[in-house]
């Protein structure tokens, strides 16, 4: 079975991804651990899913990976760069940089290829995917907001005394 392809959202999906990689998202999210964030989100959360939906096809390439393991995987991608010298590093080197915003869009296509392939799940198990998949990935944001000092020099650097704020 093959889903729809949705040429529009495909390229909703492509440029999506390339405002996230230029001016002024990717300024701000050199001067800002928010927009960095964002940024982020935007690279898991938004545009594997826009990218899937246009073009169900793709999810093909993951089906025979269990879906735990993927789910795990891109949630082990995304904790291991955060807390991990990667971070930092690609903050302060440009091809670091690029290769942490690819290792981000790939985890979102490992979390997000069981949900938007056609023929993998049923809805019902798709939804309980996902209701299992948010709260996990979304408990390094909570890691992240709750520490009592920067984790992060370069915006210590940066930002000065509003860097905990930020």
């Amino acid at each position: 079975m093959r889903g729809p392809r949705r040429p529009y959202v495909l390229g909703a999906g492509l440029l999506v991804l390339a405002a996230t990689v230029l001016p002024p998202l990717n300024a701000w999210a050199h001067r800002s651990l928010v927009g960095h964030m964002v940024q982020h989100l935007v690279h898991t959360d938004v545009v594997p899913p826009l990218l899937f939906f246009g073009m169900p096809a793709l999810t093909r390439q993951f089906r025979r990976i269990p879906a735990p393991f993927l789910l795990f995987a891109s949630l082990a991608i995304v904790w291991a760069i955060h807390l991990g010298p990667l971070f930092e590093f690609s903050l302060e080197n440009a091809a670091a940089f690029a290769f942490v915003q690819v290792l981000f869009v790939a985890a979102g296509f490992m979390m997000w290829a069981p949900v938007f392939d056609p023929v993998r799940f049923s809805h019902a198990t798709r939804l309980g995917y996902v209701f299992l998949a948010m709260p996990l990935s979304g408990f390094l944001g909570f890691v992240l907001y709750s520490t009592r000092f920067p984790l992060y020099a370069t915006y210590v650097h940066v930002c000065g005394a509003g860097a905990l704020a930020d």
